[in-house]
């Protein structure tokens, strides 16, 4: 899996960047591209100050072993695996309904 992590970093390079280019090269009138942005940018905020927050309570030590809890596997519970799913339904219904938004 190690080996085509770049890989993963290469396609999400090549969705993003041009994603980020056409929402700032327009004037900002809330594109679905500049709304993305805002979105990923607040994503990345969120996961910065988790491992801030980490990083302030047990120093290099403590996210050294957060992060290689989050490296083992662990297979999800049932009850996990129904939550995704519902999830993940209704950010696609979002989607739909904001795609149908941004088309009229």
């Amino acid at each position: 899996m190690r080996r085509g992590r770049w890989l993963i970093w290469l396609v999400a390079a090549l969705i993003v960047l041009p994603m980020a280019f056409r929402a700032l090269a327009a004037p900002w009138t809330w594109t679905f591209d500049q709304t993305l942005l805002i979105i990923l940018a607040l994503g990345l905020l969120v996961s910065a100050g988790l491992w801030l927050r980490v990083w302030l309570q047990g120093g290099n030590a403590l996210v050294k072993e957060h992060w290689q809890a989050r490296q083992r596997y662990q297979p999800p519970s049932k009850s996990f695996s129904g939550w995704n799913l519902m999830i993940w339904i209704v950010v696609a219904l979002a989607l739909v309904v904001l795609m149908n938004l941004y088309q009229q």
